[in-house]
């Protein structure tokens, strides 16, 4: 029964791989390009996710940041182990992720309870201090003419 249980949960990989092998061996691309490729790629965007869910994680803890940024530093990480996986199904799905968080049409507004702290810029990777917002006021005599 264990035995029946693991041939049932290794089958998708192992069909994944074998589609892989046809693909490359259609497109005449070196099978070690189909596998490595992906493989890479995914490995740098899974460090690149863990350090970035690290700075999130300690903007939160300082109540600095938005818990929703961390859901889409997961879905970056999880993509990114879809990658690593051997295959071209996976790595379809993990594009098709990717490009999910890339066609939002209207992000959420800022939450008043973190708009005055410090927000990490997505371009730089430095932080962002921004002031608090109070009354702008102009100080002056006002004469209506």
């Amino acid at each position: 029964m264990p035995h029946l249980l693991f041939i049932l949960l290794m089958l998708p990989i192992l069909l994944d791989v074998w589609l892989t092998i046809l693909m490359a061996h259609a497109l005449s691309l070196p099978l070690w390009v189909v596998f490595l490729v992906p493989t890479g790629v995914g490995m740098l965007l899974l460090i690149l996710e863990w350090k970035k869910a690290r700075a999130q994680f300690q903007a939160l803890r300082q109540l600095q940041g938005s818990p929703l940024s961390l859901l889409a530093s997961a879905r970056r990480a999880f993509a990114a182990l879809l990658l690593i996986l051997p295959g071209v199904i996976s790595d379809i799905f993990a594009i098709l992720i990717l490009l999910l968080g890339a066609f939002k049409a209207n992000p959420a507004p800022a939450s008043p309870l973190y708009s005055d702290h410090k927000e990490e810029s997505i371009y730089s990777g430095e932080s962002v201090r921004r002031t608090p917002s109070s009354p702008q006021t102009i100080e002056g005599d006002f004469r209506r003419e």
